[in-house]
């Protein structure tokens, strides 16, 4: 098992991340996310999750946002994903539950920061495959909606 979270680390880290610590930071923060339930664990404890959220990461990196900040906002983040989870985790695909959580990551941000990256941003750099900034912006809402507005 050791030896294929270090294959898996190394690969990662090869295509996402300049950092072995945010792959650390990744792996606990899926952990902490994964305690929810079982059923969280399965849908944010594997390699899509893992890619999506280092993405977010790398974003916040780009935007020169301290190491101290992106902990900051994941905490927020994993706090958020608790009620949402509990929300509509039922109805989430693996895949889905790795896009909230990044998009609870843009809504940790936004609170945490004085500065923030605009969703346009987010949507150019990590949803640009996934959905348009219209539907990106709706979905934000919904989860904002979820968290009773709020944070």
């Amino acid at each position: 098992m050791i030896l294929f979270h270090a294959n898996f680390a190394a690969a990662i880290v090869a295509s996402n991340c300049s950092d072995l610590d945010d792959l650390v930071l990744v792996w606990r923060f899926a952990g902490i996310l994964a305690e929810e339930s079982p059923e969280a664990g399965d849908k944010v404890q594997n390699e899509a999750c893992y890619r999506t959220v280092l993405l977010g990461i790398r974003l916040m990196h780009l935007c020169d946002y301290n190491y101290s900040d992106v902990v900051v906002t994941l905490a927020y983040t994993s706090v958020y994903f608790r009620s949402t989870f509990q929300a509509i985790g039922h109805k989430m695909s693996s895949t889905e539950a790795a896009h909230v959580c990044v998009l609870l990551m843009f809504l940790a941000h936004s609170y945490v920061l004085d500065e923030t990256c605009p969703l346009r941003c987010w949507q150019k750099h990590i949803f640009k495959k996934y959905c348009t900034l219209k539907v990106l912006d709706a979905a934000l809402f919904r989860l904002f909606q979820i968290r009773h507005f709020k944070l």
